[in-house]
């Protein structure tokens, strides 16, 4: 018991939390782009363990992309806030890297977690043009077809068509696919009239938000 100023025996401890754990940091990150990705727990006694898990689309660990630094623990007045910051590498094959992290009070075997999916945008490398049509002649349809490589998030395809001393832009309707490893290739069909000129100059430019395009030429 209690006397009024010690006790008369141990000290009892009051068991908490934490009630909740928060991972603050990107939710992408451009190419060539690291970061800083902080956990901290809420108050709990004894102090929280944290662990970290990183994976891949397919749920595979990808750890070799990141660095954990050493736990530390604060007492907030109510009891321990534990914090853990972890160092996340650019990932030039992965479209996505799912972060968890698991804060657990040892002596209540509680355990909480947050997650969090930070998008590596990659820019499409290349785009290739194809003729889909005969060899047309002036006043004749012309078809091509524009397909780019790989990117996160989508690219977003037009076209530059130079003829008879003109140039001219088009953005028709794109067609979006995803890829096994969560990356997507993005195909455009562009159909216009040749000119009476001897040739046309065709262009598909694949642009990526800030990335900067790339183009094809046909």
């Amino acid at each position: 018991f209690c006397g009024g100023h010690t006790w008369s025996g141990t000290t009892p401890q009051c068991l908490i939390g934490p009630s909740s754990v928060l991972i603050s940091g990107p939710s992408h990150l451009l190419p060539g782009q690291s970061a800083m990705l902080d956990c901290a727990s809420s108050s709990s006694n004894p102090p929280s363990v944290l662990h970290w898990t990183v994976q891949d689309d397919r749920g595979r660990q990808v750890d070799r992309y990141t660095q954990v630094s050493d736990t530390s623990t604060t007492w907030s007045g109510t009891g321990w806030v534990t914090s853990s910051t972890l160092h996340l590498s650019p990932a030039t094959t992965i479209s996505h890297i799912h972060l968890q992290c698991t804060a657990t009070n040892t002596a209540l075997q509680h355990k909480v977690k947050d997650m969090l999916v930070v998008a590596m945008h990659t820019a499409p490398t290349t785009v290739t043009i194809s003729v889909l049509s005969h060899q047309a002649t002036g006043g004749e349809t012309v078809q091509v077809e524009c397909v780019s490589s790989p990117s996160v998030p989508p690219a977003h395809l037009h076209w530059v068509v130079r003829q008879d001393r003109q140039r001219v832009e088009f953005t028709p309707v794109e067609e979006v696919d995803e890829m096994e490893d969560g990356s997507w290739r993005t195909r455009s069909v562009l159909e216009f009239v040749a000119g009476d000129g001897d040739e046309a100059v065709v262009e598909c430019h694949a642009k990526q938000g800030v990335l900067e395009d790339e183009a094809g030429l046909c």
